[in-house]
């Protein structure tokens, strides 16, 4: 991971931004995906988190922990690792839970504009697709 974290120039987590991860793992959209998980469908255990991010993933996974804590959710284990979709690689955090059991994995887009706050991005690239004469 650090070869690929060489790839971006994060920022150093301070108090401001500490409040800005805060905020986000305390957010409407980051409770609604868990809620998903958990209360609406029973049978979905995995989802993606789309955010966009300036922060060190290795610190802000660890804050995503405190958070997860906090909800009463038992956590097994949270890594860091890089996916490769539709040809681009993509860096996420993966948190695995006990109770409940669910796999809840912050998929991160580098903007050094922001601090964090949920994609504004699409999840898949969009296509020109020509329909075969």
């Amino acid at each position: 991971m650090e070869d690929y974290y060489k790839n971006f120039g994060f920022k150093p987590i301070g108090m401001s931004e500490r409040k800005d991860a805060d905020n986000y793992f305390q957010s409407k959209v980051w409770n609604d995906n868990l809620l998903v998980l958990i209360d609406d469908f029973g049978g979905i255990i995995h989802s993606h988190a789309l955010v966009e991010s300036s922060l060190d993933p290795e610190r802000l996974i660890k804050i995503g922990e405190e958070h997860i804590g906090r909800k009463g959710l038992e956590l097994i284990r949270s890594t860091s690792i890089v996916f490769n979709s539709y040809g681009m690689d993509i860096g996420k955090l993966v948190y695995l839970l006990t109770k409940p059991k669910i796999v809840v994995d912050p998929e991160w887009h580098f903007n050094p504009e922001v601090t964090i706050k949920a994609a504004s991005i699409p999840y898949f690239p969009s296509r020109n697709v020509q329909q075969a004469e």
